[in-house]
């Protein structure tokens, strides 16, 4: 935690900040789903 007077730094190992990063793209991937807004602008821009 910190504020303007103290600051506290702590590092994470690296295999933990990708794992984390992993799961969260597996997820993005796996509950992909399409826009109804961008849809409609893909479909527009096609006509």
């Amino acid at each position: 935690m910190g504020n303007e007077k103290r600051s506290e730094l702590y590092e994470i190992p690296i295999n933990i900040l990708l794992k984390d990063n992993a799961d969260d793209i597996l997820e993005k991937i796996q509950h992909y789903t399409i826009h109804p807004i961008t849809a409609s602008t893909k479909r527009a821009a096609l006509h």
